[in-house]
């Protein structure tokens, strides 16, 4: 059901099937998580813990939150590469 949701012409729900979809581990939708739509529709937040739920297949994609405005999010991000 999540994968029919990303044909879903609401952006809320087809990000957010993304989203569930990079939770259980699925590396197909990352360009969509990682999207600029994407991040219209996601927080920051959601599209690292994304982008650390998929593991070596995100590649070094969690890396980019180490320059995060948000401080929180940029020790997140040091804490998940160490």
């Amino acid at each position: 059901s999540l994968r029919e949701a990303l044909k879903h012409a609401d952006p809320e729900v087809k990000y957010r099937a993304a989203l569930g979809l990079a939770y259980l581990g699925d590396a197909t939708v990352a360009p969509l998580v990682r999207s600029q739509e994407g991040g219209s529709v996601l927080t920051p937040a959601e599209q690292f813990t994304a982008m650390v739920a998929l593991g070596p297949a995100a590649g070094v994609a969690a890396t980019v939150y180490l320059d995060s405005p948000d401080e929180r999010l940029r020790d997140r991000a040091l804490l998940a590469t160490l």
